[in-house]
């Protein structure tokens, strides 16, 4: 759900991320462009659960709970960054 997600909100034109944790992953999203463009962040996951808005709570929920941890354990993976890298969602 996570690619699927990135790969829509790529085609809209903003810039998407992955956003994982060794438990779970959420997507991520801001402006394409504005480096100080506020970062939204969606659990997939909890979509089906309730409205959009509380999905994203989830989302902003997972990013706190995991800010901090080292590298191997969190992290943001822009899209961008790894289609650069010659990652694609068929890989």
């Amino acid at each position: 759900g996570v690619l699927l997600y990135c790969s829509l909100l790529e085609a809209m034109g903003l810039q998407s991320a992955i956003v994982w944790s060794r438990e779970h992953a959420i997507v991520g999203w801001k402006e394409s462009g504005a480096a100080d463009a506020k970062w939204f962040y969606l659990d997939t996951t909890k979509v089906d659960q309730g409205t959009f808005e509380k999905a994203m709570e989830w989302g902003d929920l997972f990013v706190d709970e995991n800010t901090g941890k080292p590298e191997d354990e969190f992290g943001i993976l822009p899209i961008r960054d790894l289609r650069a890298q010659g990652i694609t969602p068929l890989e």
